[in-house]
């Protein structure tokens, strides 16, 4: 249970994509098919962030609907030793997100050790209401966990998508649609 928790919170799915182009050429195309992160982004739907050698980070925006639990892409693009470009990073929430998340589940985690122990105290004294504290309780920190796992689950579209992006972008297959 304390895993699955973690992973809510601290969840991080690796990716790597390798390119065919030169770095440069790699920062190029991925730069255009993408756009910077502005005030008025949220009007906007595609991929916002920032895209240079040392850093890229990307969102999928879509119209007017803000997810503070959707995943990011974190990562930079590395050179192997043949030369070869690769793209390597992560899928995460953002880490203000994550700070946020720490501070409230530790704050629920204190609270429902606290009214368990107000319900086990009430109910040895022979007050019946300590029963909804240990009723309650669990079933505030389930509803905690069930809301951040909904919230995320409506995001898990965004990797595929920015996957999808960044693959068509970084790679040359015949056929394939040119990302304006």
């Amino acid at each position: 249970m304390l895993r699955w928790m973690f992973n809510l919170v601290y969840e991080s799915i690796p990716v790597a994509i390798q390119s065919d182009y030169s770095l440069d050429e790699s920062v190029s195309r991925l730069r255009t098919a993408t756009r910077p992160w502005t005030p008025f982004s949220f009007m906007d739907s595609g991929a916002i962030g920032v895209v240079n050698e040392n850093r890229v980070s990307l969102q999928r925006m879509v119209s007017f609907v803000n997810n503070g639990f959707k995943y990011h892409f974190y990562g930079k693009f590395l050179t192997r030793d043949d030369n070869r470009v690769v793209l390597k990073g992560r899928f995460t929430m953002s880490l203000f997100v994550k700070v946020f998340l720490t501070i409230w589940f530790g704050g629920v985690l204190l609270g429902t050790t606290g009214g368990f122990i107000a319900g086990i105290t009430a109910l040895s004294s022979g007050d019946r209401s300590g029963l909804a504290f240990l009723i309650g309780c669990p079933l505030f920190v389930a509803f905690a966990c069930a809301f951040i796992h909904i919230c995320k689950a409506c995001s898990r579209g965004d990797i595929p998508w920015l996957t999808d992006l960044m693959t068509d972008t970084l790679t040359c297959r015949p056929g394939r649609v040119e990302i304006p």
